[in-house]
């Protein structure tokens, strides 16, 4: 028994000894792998950190334990509108415990929403709804790279905060990102003057400028290394080889001072803005602000650095999106190529690609529920609905002007995603139900495309649509008397959606209604022969529109002094005409020579609201000296600009007066 005992004791020894054996060699790769994927927590506290952090640390194996009791605490504070209290808890806590998603959303909503509408001006505001969105982009998402809840969350900034219109300070977030990322990623490209692009082709233009940024080397001594070689390929002698790239990143550190990074693509920009306004070679470095990088434009002007300089600000911004933005421009790329003309001076486009990117991240791991998901595809679909809403932007860096309109190349992408995709790989959001809610945005986003190609007189697309909205499968059956307007004709069914249920106050419906009716006013009322009384129709109809929008929305805000929260239609009927002109003519609805037949044929007050735009935006697009001489030619100026400008001008600064006046009233 003895012998039997002591076998015993040994095989137990031995197994011990494999045990610490396998697992010193497990511990390793463990950490290794922990430390890889950032599943490590903080074991020292630094000088500057709150004292919350120092008694977590110290706690050891408590620490979870504390960090729930400042979870609740945390809780408590915002319940108490104690917001910035709240705030440092929740630092301490991702601090101690930064793989807790929850507290990192907790975070980032409390500065994106809670604080950001305590603060009294527009700039104050977006600081911090960008410091809620610089959370998650930068801190969490990273440390929590396949987590849907962060990815659904930041989405939501971008599509309801920044997007929406509920916030007062709505119109200045829009243009500030429209600023922002007009110079991270440059302007979107521009289609031809003589016609308007396909879907295909506009998302392929999109996808190339994309595709560029991503195929750039990750270095400089790269970049430098593949223009050499191109110089080999292009049988240029050896003795004229010389790196053009590497002298560009001597001057940009050298002689302009600065770091290969955002303030680079700022100036380039700014100059590019500017120097567009000119005739091709004739830009003398004129109106340019006071703080301008003089070298920066020295290396735009030069001829010979043009194709080196375009390499270079390409490979900028690959580095400035990788490692500020944390986004991946190959990412970026294959989501044009899937979603269409993604731009990404739009927040929607950003809702479109961090909600993307969770689900895409988050199905590689087998914690993440359906639910979760679903969720965060009904944020991708709303984005994509706001695309088609808004996704035509114009935006002009130099005066910071921005108009937002419908654009059609996202008419079929929601349905294709619904139909496909997401039933593609099993999720029926609603199963027997029949998509309920995704059913319900779908027959909205379809009446939308419904009434808008009626709108624009192409019957036989309304009629396309709105047999698909009949004999969808998805579609809700709980409303009768939808059911039976569905079994009535087109025009009844266009009619009750424009004019019941207060449709027109709706932002996007006003907006479109306006639009359409604009351009059919122009096109078909005045380039036809005898068409005045439509024109006049169109015409009437949309300014009673307009009129009828602002009357009901015109809501006055303390914090944003360029414009009203409700102002996503310009609140001046001459913006708008001016607005949808342009768009015609710069988006290729019709042909120069067609535009200027219009032009002739409006009033002098039409002329004049159209002119100083028109100018203004043909700079960008013109280059060819000729051209603008030819262009001058068919917009001349119309007489009277002189008191047309002045009364323009008086009539800002009264719109500024009437609101003060107004939010003074509301606070009394």
């Amino acid at each position: 028994m003895a012998r039997q005992d002591r076998i015993i004791q040994i095989l137990c020894i031995a197994l011990i000894a494999l045990s610490l054996l396998g697992s010193s060699v497990l511990s390793t790769e463990i950490t290794a792998e922990a430390g890889r994927s950032q599943l490590t927590y903080v074991d020292a506290a630094n000088e500057d950190e709150s004292p919350e952090v120092a008694v977590g640390i110290a706690m050891g194996a408590f620490r979870g334990l504390f960090v729930n009791y400042l979870w609740l605490r945390a809780s408590k504070l915002k319940e108490e509108g104690k917001f910035y209290e709240a705030i440092e808890l929740s630092e301490a806590i991702t601090r101690l415990q930064p793989r807790f998603p929850r507290v990192w959303s907790f975070h980032a909503w409390n500065m994106a929403y809670n604080i950001s509408v305590a603060t009294n001006t527009a700039s104050e505001r977006w600081q911090w709804v960008n410091a809620g969105v610089a959370l998650l982009r930068d801190e969490a998402i990273p440390r929590n790279p396949s987590d849907v809840l962060l990815h659904k969350e930041l989405a939501w900034i971008f599509l309801h905060k920044i997007q929406g219109y509920t916030d007062d300070a709505n119109r200045f977030y829009k243009r500030e990102m429209a600023r922002e990322w007009t110079i991270v990623v440059g302007r979107p490209p521009q289609q031809p003057l003589d016609r308007e692009w396909t879907f295909e082709e506009a998302k392929r233009a999109y996808a190339v400028q994309m595709s560029f940024i991503a195929e750039m080397p990750n270095t400089e001594a790269e970049l430098i290394e593949v223009e050499l070689e191109s110089y080999e390929e292009l049988d240029v002698p050896e003795e004229e080889r010389w790196s053009r790239v590497e002298k560009i990143f001597d001057l940009i550190r050298g002689e302009a001072g600065l770091e290969p990074g955002k303030d680079v693509l700022r100036f380039v920009e700014t100059y590019a803005a500017y120097r567009s306004m000119f005739p091709q070679g004739e830009y003398d470095g004129g109106l340019l602000p006071a703080q301008y990088n003089d070298v920066i434009g020295q290396i735009v002007e030069d001829p010979d650095m043009a194709r080196a300089l375009t390499a270079v600000l390409a490979y900028i911004r690959k580095r400035v999106l990788i490692e500020e933005y944390h986004m991946d421009p190959e990412r970026m790329y294959q989501y044009t190529l899937k979603y269409g003309p993604l731009d990404w001076r739009h927040p929607a486009s950003h809702a479109v690609y961090w909600a993307s990117q969770g689900v895409d991240q988050g199905l590689t791991r087998k914690s993440t529920t359906r639910f979760d998901t679903l969720n965060t595809d009904r944020v991708m679909i709303h984005a994509i609905q706001e695309l088609f809403r808004t996704g035509d932007v114009e935006y002009n860096i130099i005066t910071n002007s921005y108009t937002a309109l419908y654009n059609l190349h996202f008419v079929d992408v929601y349905g294709d995603i619904l139909n496909n995709e997401l039933r593609g790989r099993g999720d029926d959001p609603d199963g027997k139900k029949a998509f309920t809610l995704y059913g319900a945005g779908y027959q909205n986003f379809l009446a939308d495309a419904i009434r808008m190609y009626f709108r624009m007189g192409e019957i036989e697309t309304a009629n396309r649509y709105f047999s698909r909205l009949r004999n969808w499968e998805g579609r809700t059956f709980n409303d009768p008397e939808y059911i039976a307007l569905l079994g009535g004709t087109l025009e009844e069914f266009v009619r009750v959606e424009t004019e019941e249920d207060d449709q027109l106050t709706r932002p996007s419906v006003a907006m479109q209604e306006i639009t359409i009716a604009l351009r059919d006013a122009f096109t078909r009322g005045l380039l036809r022969p005898n068409k005045e009384r439509l024109f006049k129709a169109q015409w009437d109809w949309a300014k009673d529109v307009h009129d009828y929008y602002w009357e009901y929305q015109k809501i006055n805000t303390n914090v944003d002094s360029q414009s009203q929260r409700m102002e996503i239609i310009p609140r001046h009927w001459d913006d708008v005409v001016s607005a949808v002109f342009r768009q015609m003519l710069f988006g290729g609805d019709i042909d120069r020579v067609s535009a200027a037949r219009i032009y002739r044929k409006v009033d002098l007050e039409v002329q004049r609201a159209i002119y100083d735009d028109l100018v203004l935006f043909s700079r960008s697009y013109i280059q060819d000296e000729q051209e603008r001489v030819m262009f001058g030619r068919l917009f001349p100026q119309p007489p009277g600009m002189e008191a047309y400008r002045a009364s323009r001008a008086a009539r800002r600064a009264q719109d500024i007066k009437s609101d003060v006046e107004g939010i003074e009233f509301q606070q009394n």
